[in-house]
C-alpha cells in the first residue's frame, strides 16, 4: 500500500471518529491503527487498543494525560498548541512525523494524522513507520557505500595507472639509450602497478560474488600444509619480500577437507596486511594446526597495531585504522577474509595491541563434500 494510500485511509478514519458517538467507539478496538481524541486541552479522553500496544500502556496510564507526553520532547515542543486554548492548529491531509515514547523508553517513528472535532478537542491516528525508516536507513548505507566504493576506485587506481603510464613513456622516449638494468626496472615498476589493479580488482569481484551469492565453494581433501607453504613462497618473492616469514604446522597436514581457493584468498589477504604495516624486516609468523574437524590458521605481525576504538569496525567495508597514516589500501582485505570465512562455515578473530601487533586467527571446518552439492 502506497503512502499516499495510507494516509487518505488515515484521514477518513479520523473524519469517521470525529463524527463517532462515544458509545460506538468501542468498535475502533478492532481496528490495526493507533486511535485517540483528546479533549481541547490536549489532554487524552479516549485510545484503542493498538493505541495501548504500540505504546505499551495500560487506559489507566493514559488517560487525562496531555497528548504530548508520548511524544519525544523535540517533538512535542512543535505541537504545544495542544496544551492550552485556543487550539490554533489548523486540519491538514499532511501527516506528521514524529517519535513517540513507549514505557519502557524506547522511540518508535510515526506519522500522525489529527483533526479538531467540533467540540475542540482533537481526534488522530499513529501509524508505526519502522519498517519504512529501516528502509531509508538501509538505502542510505548502500548510497554511502557506494560513494566511498567510487571514490577508492578512483583514487586507488590513479597511482599504479600513472605508474604505468610513466614507465611506458620513459620506455618509449629512451629506447636504445636506457641502460639494460634501468630498463628492467622499469619493466618490473609497470609489473608491480598491473599486480596491484588486478589485486583491486580480485577484491571487488570476490566482494561481489560474496554478496550475490555467485563465490565458487568446492572443498576437497588436500595437504593443507603443502598448500600453506605454496602461499607463502608466491607473497615471500612478491610484495611480502621484505619480510621474513617464520611458520610451522602441527597435526596431520592432509587431514582437513577444505576449499584452495578460499583458504589462498584468506591467508593472502592477511600476510598482505601484516607486511603492510610492518616495518621491513620485521618477521610474520604463521602457524597451521591440522586437526580431524578443522584446520585452524593463525598469522601474527609485530605491526602498528589496530587502536581500541576502530576494532568494533575492523571486518566493515572500506573501513581502516586510524593510524594506517599514508599506508595505501582499500579497506577491503578484512571484510574479503570474515566474508570467505562465514562461507566457509567457519570464524574469524583476532587480538590486538596498539604499536605491538595483531595476531588473526581463522578457524576452517573440514568440510563433507556431499555438503556443498
Amino acid at each position: 500500500m502506497s503512502d499516499e494510500l495510507i494516509a487518505q485511509t488515515h484521514y477518513r478514519l479520523v473524519e469517521a471518529l470525529a463524527a463517532t458517538e462515544r458509545s460506538s467507539r468501542l468498535r475502533l478496538d478492532n481496528l490495526r491503527e493507533a486511535i485517540f481524541e483528546t479533549d481541547r486541552n490536549g489532554r487524552l479522553v479516549y485510545v484503542n487498543r493498538a493505541w495501548r500496544q504500540l505504546l505499551q500502556h495500560e487506559q489507566d496510564t493514559t488517560l487525562g494525560k496531555s497528548l504530548l507526553d508520548f511524544l519525544y520532547p523535540s517533538d512535542s515542543s512543535s505541537l504545544r498548541s495542544f496544551s492550552t486554548p485556543p487550539l490554533t492548529t489548523t486540519d491538514t491531509n499532511a501527516p506528521i512525523q514524529l517519535s513517540l515514547i513507549r514505557a519502557d523508553g524506547t522511540h518508535v517513528p510515526a506519522e500522525m494524522l489529527i483533526r479538531q472535532t467540533e467540540e475542540g478537542g482533537w481526534v488522530g491516528s499513529f501509524n508505526d513507520i519502522s519498517d519504512r525508516k529501516r528502509a531509508e536507513r538501509t538505502l542510505l548505507e548502500a548510497s554511502e557505500l557506494k560513494s566511498r566504493f567510487l571514490s577508492m576506485l578512483s583514487h586507488e587506481f590513479r597511482t599504479p595507472i600513472s605508474a604505468i603510464q610513466l614507465a611506458s613513456e620513459l620506455l618509449q622516449d629512451s629506447t636504445g639509450a636506457t641502460p639494460p638494468h634501468r630498463r628492467s626496472e622499469l619493466f618490473l615498476r609497470i609489473e608491480s602497478a598491473v599486480q596491484r589493479v588486478k589485486r583491486m580488482l580480485d577484491a571487488v569481484i570476490a566482494v561481489s560474488r560474496t554478496d550475490n551469492g555467485k563465490m565458487p565453494f568446492h572443498p576437497r581433501r588436500l595437504d593443507v600444509r603443502e598448500l600453506v607453504t605454496s602461499i607463502l613462497d608466491e607473497c615471500r618473492h612478491g610484495e611480502c619480500h621484505d619480510h621474513e616469514f617464520l611458520f610451522t604446522c602441527e597435526g596431520e597436514p592432509s587431514s582437513a577437507t577444505i576449499d584452495p581457493d578460499i583458504l589462498w584468498n584468506i591467508l593472502v589477504n592477511l600476510l598482505r596486511n601484516a607486511c603492510m604495516y610492518s616495518t621491513a624486516g620485521q618477521p610474520v609468523s604463521i602457524h597451521l594446526a591440522c586437526r580431524p574437524d578443522e584446520a585452524e590458521l593463525h598469522v601474527a605481525d609485530k605491526g602498528i597495531g589496530i587502536p581500541p576504538e576502530d576494532q568494533i569496525r575492523v571486518f566493515a567495508m572500506f573501513e581502516r585504522g586510524s593510524n594506517v597514516g599514508h599506508t595505501k589500501g582499500t579497506g577491503l582485505g578484512l571484510n574479503i577474509v570474515h566474508r570467505l570465512t562465514a562461507l566457509h562455515g567457519g570464524t574469524v578473530t583476532f587480538q590486538s595491541t596498539l604499536g605491538s601487533g595483531t595476531t588473526f586467527t581463522v578457524r576452517l571446518p573440514s568440510r563433507n563434500v556431499t555438503e556443498t552439492q
